[in-house]
């Protein structure tokens, strides 16, 4: 928490998701789609369906002990600035 107690309130939630503050406009929601167990390809596909007038695709491929998600900027394909 910050010294001066200011930022998002833990304390009051179990989930540990901080309270938004009134004066914050809601969020527009781009797509929902609920999950039974993890499947990164379906989150994967989710998100490029959802994100795609957005010019961003996502990746997914295994890895020695997971998975590694990538993010693409499908609009500007031939800058290369990523970390």
């Amino acid at each position: 928490m910050p010294v001066d107690g200011a930022g998002p309130n833990f304390d009051n939630d179990p989930r540990g998701v901080p309270e938004m503050p009134s004066d914050v406009p809601p969020l527009k929601l781009l797509g929902h789609r609920r999950f039974v167990g993890f499947e990164p390809h379906q989150v994967v596909t989710f998100l490029n369906q959802t994100l795609k007038a957005y010019g961003l695709v996502f990746g997914v491929r295994m890895v020695p002990g997971g998975y590694e998600l990538s993010v693409y900027d499908a609009e500007h394909p031939h800058e290369t600035d990523a970390p």
